[in-house]
């Protein structure tokens, strides 16, 4: 159905916006401990052989990220804009993708109110301006959906199915999930309608035996020897039970809870509906997937529920939402609705550094490596050194922050250099201790014996002066 000119013009200041907000101020703040570890995997100085060694003994996911990133790296050129624009490139695509999934089940009217809710979500913003993994990972997923539903409504783009479905799987194992709940969800057509997709299910079949061997063969069996002690995932809390992540996902807790009670509202209003496993089915589906399974496997074995994990869960829950608000006999109570959820969504931002940064001066929240490198620099003393402990491997930990700390010198036109703990001397040295990762900051036993004649912070980071005594 044609839009009318106004409505066209509203869709393409969404767009427009939604990009502008992740592709603002990218290289703002200096990168965060996992963007360290990407940067530095995916040193375009690296042979790929070597970049997967490294990759497997400082991370716990397949190395299929930081293979982009090492090849855009060595095309557009290695520094920490390049890794974050790749970010938010495919957050801005996810703003076309997501939505159009609204428009491939026939749901014109949610189209535009689930393209408002993707291109203001603080959640998807935030992460299209880290060089991670999970806006990709969400971009791929949202093709999967996409062409899934293809094959359910029209027969048709199994191949297209297959790659995308593929590709994020190699991205992050917790793409499977989706995998899972699509079969789960045929599962469930077989069992009440006797329905059997031959090829969809030979194409599922192919997507699981391709996967395993994936993870076999290129994580599982050469995953590196490293200090398997460090685990930093967290148990899952009763709290957790509250609100689903939907605080952290919608930018409060106030709008968590606000969304999460219009989902299960909406969900419950429409379960005759879902009965009857219609394609809607899929999407409700998928978000109860993403979160049973994983929170049965924290009880079982070890916790591994972190939001940004589930990020691409978003999906479901935003196009349900969107859907669901116009399936109102009603038309007031659904004007209502979406209404109230856009304003609020929209008053929320200017209470985030994505809104505030375009009329205040921008807080910074990561680790203030430029600022403190620059005041190592303009001291007396230029040898510093790092105090790490308990990750899972300490020399790539190491070789990653001194990675990251190079490139911030040949920025900056720094004269400083690295000395490690042990080889410290009569002569006075900085100790950086990067406190997001490493909460205590003492001084090891290995220099005990040192004065500490200076200490500085700069968020998230201590700096002691230290000299023997």
């Amino acid at each position: 159905m044609p839009y009318k000119l106004n409505t066209k013009t509203i869709i393409a200041s969404i767009l427009i916006i939604g990009t502008i907000l992740r592709f603002y101020n990218i290289g703002f703040e200096d990168l965060w401990y996992d963007e360290i570890i990407s940067f530095w995997v995916g040193n375009p100085n690296h042979s790929f052989l070597d970049s997967f060694r490294i990759h497997n003994y400082i991370e716990r996911s397949p190395y299929t990220y930081h293979f982009f990133l090492k090849f855009f790296f060595e095309i557009f050129g290695y520094n920490l804009e390049v890794g974050r624009c790749i970010s938010a490139f495919f957050g801005s695509l996810c703003i076309l993708t997501i939505p159009y999934i609204a428009r491939i089940l026939k749901y014109e009217k949610a189209y535009l109110f689930s393209l408002f809710l993707i291109s203001f979500n603080i959640f998807l913003i935030s992460f299209s301006q880290e060089m991670r993994v999970y806006s990709m990972l969400l971009f791929f997923i949202s093709l999967s959906y996409i062409f899934f539903f293809q094959i359910i409504i029209n027969n048709s783009k199994y191949l297209y199915f297959i790659i995308f479905s593929l590709i994020a799987i190699f991205l992050h194992p917790f793409a499977l999930l989706i995998y899972f709940s699509f079969i789960f969800y045929l599962f469930l057509r077989y069992l009440k309608f006797k329905e059997i997709n031959l090829n969809l299910n030979l194409s599922l079949i192919f997507i699981g035996f391709i996967s395993v061997l994936f993870y076999y063969f290129s994580f599982i069996y050469f995953l590196e020897p490293s200090n398997y002690d460090h685990f930093w995932i967290p148990q899952i809390e009763i709290k957790f039970f509250t609100n689903f992540f939907f605080s952290q996902f919608f930018g409060s807790r106030l709008l968590g809870i606000i969304f999460l009670f219009f989902l299960i509202f909406l969900v419950i209003r429409n379960l005759k509906s879902f009965a009857k496993l219609d394609n809607l089915s899929i999407l409700l589906i998928s978000i109860i997937i993403s979160y049973f399974l994983p929170i049965m496997f924290n009880y079982i074995f070890e916790p591994v529920l972190v939001s940004r994990y589930l990020i691409f869960v978003l999906i479901p829950i935003i196009l349900l939402i969107a859907i669901l608000s116009y399936k109102f006999e009603d038309k007031k109570i659904s004007l209502t609705i979406v209404s109230f959820l856009c304003i609020i969504t929209i008053l929320n931002m200017f209470t985030e550094q994505t809104f505030k940064q375009f009329y205040n001066p921008r807080a910074i929240y990561k680790p203030e490596y430029s600022k403190a490198l620059i005041f190592i620099e303009k001291s007396n003393h230029k040898k510093y050194s790092l105090k790490i402990v308990d990750m899972k491997s300490m020399i790539e930990t190491t070789n990653s922050i001194n990675n990251y700390i190079d490139y911030i010198g040949s920025k900056n036109n720094l004269k400083i250099t690295y000395i490690s703990l042990k080889e410290i001397d009569n002569s006075a040295v900085w100790v950086i201790c990067p406190m997001y990762i490493t909460k205590d900051c003492s001084l090891p036993k290995i220099i005990s014996n040192y004065q500490i004649i200076n200490e500085k912070y700069f968020n998230s980071l201590n700096l002691k002066l230290i000299k023997k005594t």
